[in-house]
Order: structure tokens, then sequence, then C-alpha cells
């Protein structure tokens, strides 16, 4: 059998800083685990998971268009995949492939330390995946009202319609749109594609101007007068990657800290393969602490508790 390898999917993908912080995350266990992106257009899924079977992949996060798409092809979900109907993180357990979903839960945790939750309207554009996860998962944290501003309106009433709390409602993406219900909101959180490598880009970014607080809180940078810097971005990408170890590909806790929160910057590139330090082996956790089969659990038992409406 081949030495094991993880994973990145989607298209497109190679843009994708993923390599990087896995790879950071893999050299401080010790581990040498190669950790790389690979394109899979819309469609190719089950080739791509035959070649995966063959080649001794034990885990890939995916990226759009896929995240939807591999929910009937797992052999089992976690509660959140399941509750929200799409996938980011697969798992290959004695050959049996479990999705599971850090989306979410990995946005909250980033606006909760980055001081930007709670938050009562929310704008969330786009309604694919990912839009879905964060969209559900900010609902039940207690936002009051969240307008999912799509291009394609019938693709934003389905997403509100998945909501059994009925805090989604579906917008569409023109510019007065998007003026007016920033308005109103404390929060705008970009789950489209543009601004991605190869993907356009806003042709407007005035619709940021129109958020009522000064320090214009948003999930993605803009640089300029009364934009947010990229430190208000970078956490949500970094905290939704790091989320994967907290379900564990390799039995080993890392947590979600690690390493900007020790003052220590991520690498600029993934580390080559053979060449992974191991001067920190951390041990299998012991009785009492986040363990492979417990971790998922104490991770959604530590999250906070929606507010009462």
């Amino acid at each position: 059998m081949s030495a094991p390898l993880l994973q990145v999917i989607g298209d497109p993908v190679l843009h994708s800083k993923s390599p990087v912080l896995h790879g950071a995350m893999l050299a401080e266990l010790g581990l040498d685990i190669p950790y790389t992106p690979r394109v899979v257009p819309k469609g190719g899924l089950p080739g791509y998971l035959a070649w995966a079977k063959a080649h001794n992949v034990i885990g890939f996060n995916a990226t759009m268009p896929h995240k939807e798409d591999l929910v009937p092809l797992m052999d089992g979900l976690d509660g959140d995949a399941a509750r929200i109907g799409a996938v980011n993180t697969v798992c290959v357990r004695d050959g049996r492939l479990i999705g599971h979903n850090t989306d979410g839960g990995g946005c909250l945790a980033a606006l909760e330390e980055a001081g930007l939750w709670p938050q009562d309207q929310v704008v969330l554009l786009g309604a694919g995946g990912a839009a879905k996860a964060v969209a559900l998962t900010l609902a039940a944290a207690g936002a009051r009202r969240i307008w999912v501003c799509n291009r394609t309106l019938a693709k934003a009433q389905a997403l509100a319609d998945a909501d059994p709390s009925h805090v989604l409602a579906p917008a569409d993406f023109s510019p007065e749109t998007l003026k007016r219900l920033c308005a109103q909101a404390g929060l705008v959180v970009n789950c489209t594609n543009l601004g991605m490598a190869g993907c356009g880009q806003f042709s407007d970014f005035s619709f940021l101007d129109a958020l009522p607080t000064p320090r214009k809180p948003s999930c993605w940078p803009r640089p300029g007068p009364g934009g947010c810097g990229p430190a208000t971005a970078c956490p949500c990408c970094s905290t939704r990657r790091c989320w994967p170890w907290s379900i564990s590909w390799t039995g080993r806790w890392i947590g979600t800290g690690w390493p900007g929160r020790r003052g220590r910057p991520w690498p600029e590139k993934a580390p080559e393969a053979g060449k992974t330090p191991s001067a920190r082996k951390n041990p299998r956790p012991s009785a009492g602490e986040p363990g492979f089969k417990a971790v998922a659990k104490a991770s959604q038992s530590s999250r906070p508790q929606a507010r009462k409406r």
C-alpha cells in the first residue's frame, strides 16, 4: 500500500492555502504526511473517490463545487454535515468515508475571537454549501435576521426554506439591495467565489460603506479608507481549516490556536515531503483529554448556546 496522503479537492483549488496551513500542522505533530491540492471538476467525485481509495488517501477537504454533492456519496455523516446537507471534510476510517462540516463552527469561532459576534443582523453573500453551513450555524447562534444574497434568487430562497428558525431571508445580489441591507446589518460574510483566483472580483465595494459600525466588520479583506484589513478575514480561514484536527485525521489533537495565537506566523509554503521536522511529537491524547473519538463531541459541547430571541 502506498504512503498515506491528505488532500484538498475542488475547482478551482490550486490557489488554496490549505496545503500551507495543514502542512504546518503536520510538521508541528512530527508527521511526514503530504497534503496536496487536486483539481476535481464538478461531476468528477466518483472517479476521484475511486482514485483516493487506491492511493491511500486517509482524508481530504473539499471546496466548491463539491460540498453538497459529497453528501450522498458518504458512508456516514456527522451531526453538522447531516443537518446542513454539505460536507467539507472527509475522514477515511476502516475503509468508510465519514463526512463532516467544519465551515459553520469554524466561522462562528473565528467571529467570536475577532470580537465580531454576537450580531443581530447579517448579510450573507452566496447560497452554496459554505453559505448554507455558515447561515444555519449563525442562525442557531442567535442572529435575528440573515439576508441570503445570491445572483440566483431561487437558490437563496431554497436556502431560506431549509432554515427551521425562519431567520434566513432571500435577497438579490444587486448593488442597490446590498447597500440597503448593509445599512441595517452589523456583519457581512462573503461565501461566493468572487475574489478567488480566476473567479472574478466585486466590481464595486461601496456597499460595505453602508455598514453602520465604525469598524466595518466583514469576512474578507478590503483595503482602503473605512475598510477592514486582512486580519479580520484571515482568522476565519485558518480556524475553519484547523477544525478538521478536532475531528482528527491522525488521532492526534492540535487545537485551533496554533500557531497564530502563540505569536508565531503561519509559514509561507508547505513543508516538503520527507523534510517534516519531528522535534515535537505530540502523544495520543490520554484519558481526560479530547481524543480521537471524543473530540468531535467535545468541540460541539463547547460551542456557545443560542441566545433567546
